[in-house]
């Protein structure tokens, strides 16, 4: 993969560009701008992440439609600066769209206004920005139109004897990839893509395209200035509401965490001696699974946080689950392992103790672990799971 240009802090670049967005008849400005925000949704209430959000109009613009968290994310320092002076209350980060992985908060609405196109690996982008959605968001994003960034040359138009437009020059068009034009100054990397490209990425990133806007020049504006009716022949600009919607009735809020027995050839294992009033007692060592963690290396983690001791060789023994009040499932991933090493110390989980395995039901076990000892102990059982029926929890072995 390429080094991403940042051309926005070339100062030539900067200061033309810069000229061109003050200008009142500018395309962004009658074109673009209002066919991007003509797609959103009501955003009071909202998340917004604007991705290549330059000087930050657009994100202010956001939260005076009530989103109720704004982010903007740029390359540009020097945009950002700006953007920082003029909206003070708003937040922004400096960070390259080929590659979100520093954003970690969800969002309900992503835009991106003319900041695509310098994206290489659409793919990956579209798939990432999926992502960052809840289970129902929008990413509403405009670009140069694909019949813009195709010719390798640069655009160009013909023109009969009066020097009137006839029709715009199309080449290249299926050589999809990088294009380097002169924009305010030479050697702008751009990417192109053809029209299908565009939508099968977000296709195959799970959206559901729900509009398509290809811009022109409003009535008015033709009258006031006659060389726009070239604008006729090709959009300047596409702009596309593609919505991520999950079926929430087969999806779940679901809570991950694991247990372990640890034991040794003298029929003891470590137990928990836990003080914790919420769960008070003897129980195996164990604890929460962290987003993007495998299963195996977060047992791994917690059973060395807890009791010091560094195990492998794991045998997943089943799984523990059961519905909270607030419809949250909550997973207890169970394994066992004699294959360990390091010396055996407390945390502030509790004190760890080597316990034998025939004075287990003897000592005060904390809630539920006599029930949950049988999927350590009886190779016949794969799931514990507890419902509740008339207020009252009961235990179902499968």
């Amino acid at each position: 993969m390429s080094v991403t240009q940042n051309i926005f802090d070339n100062s030539e670049f900067f200061e033309g560009y810069k000229k061109i967005r003050d200008n009142p008849l500018s395309a962004n400005e009658i074109e673009e701008k209002p066919a991007l925000f003509s797609l959103s949704p009501d955003l009071k209430g909202k998340a917004v992440l604007d991705l290549g959000c330059g000087y930050g109009e657009n994100c202010n613009e956001f939260a005076q439609m009530g989103a109720e968290r704004v982010l903007g994310v740029d390359i540009s320092e020097k945009m950002l600066n700006v953007a920082s002076v003029e909206y003070p209350d708003l937040t922004f980060v400096r960070g390259d769209m080929n590659d979100l992985g520093f954003i970690t908060d969800k969002y309900d609405v992503v835009f991106s206004s003319l900041a695509v196109h310098y994206i290489e690996d659409f793919k990956k982008f579209t798939k990432q920005v999926y992502d960052l959605l809840g289970n129902v968001g929008y990413f509403i994003f405009s670009q140069e139109h694909p019949l813009t960034t195709a010719p390798v040359k640069g655009v160009s138009w013909s023109r009969n004897e009066k020097g009137e437009v006839t029709h715009y020059n199309l080449s290249d068009y299926t050589v999809s990839g990088e294009r380097h034009v002169r924009w305010i100054v030479d050697d702008v990397k751009k990417y192109h893509r053809t029209f299908s490209e565009i939508i099968n990425a977000l296709l195959s990133a799970g959206f559901e395209i729900e509009k398509c806007v290809e811009t022109l020049p409003p009535e008015e504006v033709l009258e006031l200035d006659e060389s726009c009716r070239k604008d006729l022949h090709k959009p300047n600009f596409l702009v596309i509401k593609a919505k991520k919607s999950v079926d929430e009735e087969s999806t779940e809020n679901v809570v991950l965490t694991n247990m372990c027995m640890v034991y040794d050839d003298n029929e003891r294992a470590v137990f928990i001696r836990r003080t914790d009033p919420d769960w008070f007692g003897y129980a195996l060592p164990g604890g929460h699974v962290e987003k993007h963690e495998s299963l195996t290396d977060a047992c791994i983690r917690e059973i060395y946080e807890e009791t010091g001791l560094t195990i492998s060789d794991l045998k997943m023994c089943g799984v523990k689950n059961w519905i909270r009040d607030n419809g949250t499932r909550y997973i207890v991933y169970l394994y066992k392992t004699n294959t360990f090493s390091g010396e055996l110390r407390s945390s502030e989980e509790g004190k760890a103790e080597w316990v034998e395995l025939k004075d287990v039901f003897d000592l005060p076990l904390a809630e539920g672990m006599d029930d949950t000892m049988v999927m350590f102990t009886d190779d016949k059982y794969t799931e514990q799971f507890f419902c509740k029926e008339n207020g009252k929890w009961v235990e179902n072995l499968k």
